[in-house]
């Protein structure tokens, strides 16, 4: 019954240490709310993503410190228990559910690689250094060589749940009483499920071959910025005559590439419309009315400006 409790207790210690969620906090460093940019994750490679290198690998170290913390802070109560690891386990899976669901939040938070990290490094200094190289160089190299973290993150989820069964079975865990083993292997399996869980969409999309590579501009993103140029050349096709006039002659602004395209688009418009209303006062001309001359040297300071602004 004791030992029920101590489970509890050390979830409860793992959620509150997980719900300091560094990406939404650096992110209010930079003004910026990391869950409106990019992926909308509040977790490193996000950050990486829309805050740049250093503000991610400070998230990822946060994140995985908060992991350590909790589970030395439970060691420094419950150390000297046969049990201890087993407690540490279960101290990294709260850590991993509040990092993934912070209740503040609306639940969603990052997908726990950078926590699980923490207890890995955790593992690799109580157990075996194993625990942290194999884990690590299998990281590295396959986000290296594809450029994909989350294919990496998939790898350490499965190389951790491996190794916690090789070195259990090999008899490093021994020291556990009677079942207890079993359940150490069941909590671990438990984060390995959780982190697939969490990637899921980034599953499907390397399964599609959609999945973007680091490095890159994600969807969204380019989104927006397709948006904005679309959004900037509509405003310019949809002034009225007398704004165009204006602008040609009173604007000096410096102009950014789509405005360029939009301004020789509506270099293109104002000659038509200059020959079109020539040609109607001709036709009025031929009935009888009195044909008004035509200046071809307003014409051309009109382009002219039209052309000046273009150059700025």
């Amino acid at each position: 019954m004791m030992l029920i409790l101590l489970r509890i207790v050390c979830l409860i210690i793992g959620y509150g240490f997980g719900l300091i969620q560094a990406g939404f906090l650096v992110g209010r460093i930079y003004n910026i709310d990391i869950r409106k940019e990019g992926s909308g994750n509040s977790g490193t490679t996000n950050a990486m993503r829309v805050l740049g290198v250093r503000a991610g690998l400070i998230t990822f170290f946060i994140d995985a410190a908060k992991c350590v913390a909790a589970i030395l802070l439970v060691r420094a109560f419950w150390g000297g228990n046969e049990s201890f690891m087993l407690l540490a386990i279960y101290t990294g899976l709260g850590v991993t559910l509040g990092h993934n669901f912070p209740f503040y939040m609306n639940f969603k938070g990052g997908k726990g690689i950078a926590a699980m990290s923490g207890l890995v490094i955790t593992m690799g200094v109580l157990t075996s250094p194993w625990f942290i190289i194999v884990p690590a160089f299998a990281f590295f190299s396959c986000a290296i060589l594809t450029r994909f973290v989350s294919l990496g993150s998939l790898q350490v989820s499965v190389l951790f749940l491996f190794m916690t069964l090789f070195y259990g079975q090999m008899g490093g865990f021994d020291y556990l009483p009677d079942g207890h083993r079993i359940e150490l292997y069941i909590v671990v399996l438990l984060l390995a499920v959780l982190a697939w869980y969490r990637h899921m969409d980034n599953i499907k999309r390397l399964l599609k071959g959609e999945e973007n590579p680091f490095g890159s501009k994600t969807s969204d993103q380019d989104k927006a910025v397709e948006v904005r140029d679309v959004k900037g050349f509509e405003d310019w096709d949809e002034e009225d005559e007398e704004d165009e006039e204006e602008d040609a002659y009173g604007s000096t602004s410096r102009l950014s590439a789509t405005s360029r395209f939009a301004a020789v688009s509506k270099l293109s418009s104002t000659y038509f419309r200059v020959s079109r209303r020539t040609s109607d006062e001709e036709d009025e001309g031929e009935e009888g009315e009195s044909k008004p001359k035509f200046r071809i040297g307003n014409v051309k300071e009109r382009l002219g400006s039209i052309k000046g602004r273009i150059r700025r």
